[in-house]
Order: structure tokens, then sequence, then C-alpha cells
């Protein structure tokens, strides 16, 4: 585990696919380790990543805004 976060950092600091490797795929590992059986994690996991998309596609819903106004 300490690898997979350790890789993604170092990778997140170098390419776009590092962020999502670190945003991502290092905590539904976390998460999928707590669980005994595959099928719990693997639901738990699955829902996650499906969240994760869904709030994605809706934010590309907004027109992108400055901040600092």
């Amino acid at each position: 585990m300490f690898l997979l976060a350790f890789g993604s950092s170092l990778l997140a600091s170098s390419r776009p696919f590092g962020a999502i490797a670190l945003i991502l795929c290092v905590p539904v590992a976390g998460v999928g380790l707590s669980y005994g059986g595959l099928e719990n994690s693997m639901g738990l996991g699955l829902l996650i990543i499906v969240g994760s998309i869904i709030a994605y596609g809706w934010s590309l819903c907004f027109k992108e805004h400055d901040p600092h106004r």
C-alpha cells in the first residue's frame, strides 16, 4: 500500500495520469483492503468509481468561471 501511494505521488508530479491514480486508485485500494471478501470490496470500489465518473460528467455541464471575481 505504501509503494502504491508513493509511486502515485511520484507519478502525479510528472504526469496527469498520476493525479488520477493518486486521487482514485489509492483510496479504492485502501477501502478494498479493509474488507474481508472480494464481493464486498468490489461493490464498494465500483460505487466510488461510478460516483466519481458521475461527478465529473456533471461538472462538465457548467461553464468555467474566474474564481477571483
